[in-house]
């Protein structure tokens, strides 16, 4: 069977986090932050007190001669009683609001068993991994996209939790030639069971997540590895380290998900 899926864009392109509004013009910030400044009727030299930075700081960030760090405007947002993103822009943002995605899907041969819309499911397609750490919220995080799988792969009752199956964008050579640079995984959540051989996503100790394959289960820790078995490929920084031993956790489990289905680009 041969088709072309689309789906229709749901999410909001603009306002995807603050490190996209961060490259606003920093004149722009300069000015929104003394405007709001000036509404709570506080100086320069308040202001950099509760940031606690030098005044002389605030008055550069307001003048536009130099931008602030991210984690300054966070501060400096608290201190005037705003959101961050209103020190960005002037305009109405309106809040992510999830809707059912509408998946389309030119058949080139309508006869075909999974040729039709209704066999396929649309998951949250999420920038990248990390959205799977502790203390992360996947049902508020607007998805980048959305990615279509076959309803016959999901698990039963793959709708509860909400977002019990996501998907993410894939990046490096570590997992080759199971998972290429570039592609798509779909991640069951609550498939927290480990059993050897599968593939997972990792809580690695730094707190950043890693597509992995578990080679050994122990009764204090994990090994995992990836599957690119070529020597150069060994010596790159993404495999310097593995095999990896990952000890267990009592509070917060370093298995974030199961990989059920992949979607490969070739190379």
């Amino acid at each position: 069977m041969t088709g072309i899926f689309s789906i229709e864009r749901l999410s909001p392109r603009r306002g995807e986090g603050l490190q996209g509004l961060y490259m606003a013009d920093k004149k722009s910030i300069g000015i929104a932050i003394r405007r709001f400044r000036d509404m709570r009727g506080i100086t320069q030299a308040m202001l950099a007190e509760r940031v606690k930075i030098k005044t002389a700081s605030i008055s550069r960030i307001e003048s536009g001669l130099v931008q602030a760090k991210l984690k300054n405007i966070i501060a400096i947002a608290t201190a005037l009683q705003v959101e961050p993103w209103q020190l960005f822009t002037t305009q109405t943002l309106v809040p992510y609001s999830p809707r059912e995605p509408q998946i389309s899907f030119e058949v080139r041969e309508p006869k075909a068993p999974y040729g039709k819309p209704e066999a396929y499911e649309a998951v949250k397609l999420l920038q990248d991994p990390c959205s799977l750490g502790p203390g992360r919220e996947i049902s508020e995080e607007p998805p980048v996209d959305y990615a279509p799988i076959l309803k016959r792969f999901l698990p039963k009752g793959f709708g509860s939790p909400p977002d019990r199956i996501v998907a993410f964008p894939t990046v490096g050579r570590s997992m080759s030639p199971t998972i290429n640079d570039s592609s798509v995984v779909w991640i069951d959540r609550q498939d927290l069971l480990a059993k050897e051989g599968e593939i997972y996503a990792f809580l690695l100790p730094d707190k950043t997540i890693t597509i992995k394959r578990l080679i050994r289960v122990n009764e204090d820790h994990l090994i995992i590895d990836g599957d690119n078995r070529d020597t150069e490929a060994r010596k790159m920084d993404e495999l310097r380290g593995y095999p990896k031993i990952l000890y267990l956790q009592e509070d917060i489990s370093v298995i974030r998900g199961r990989v059920i289905w992949v979607l490969n680009k070739l190379v």
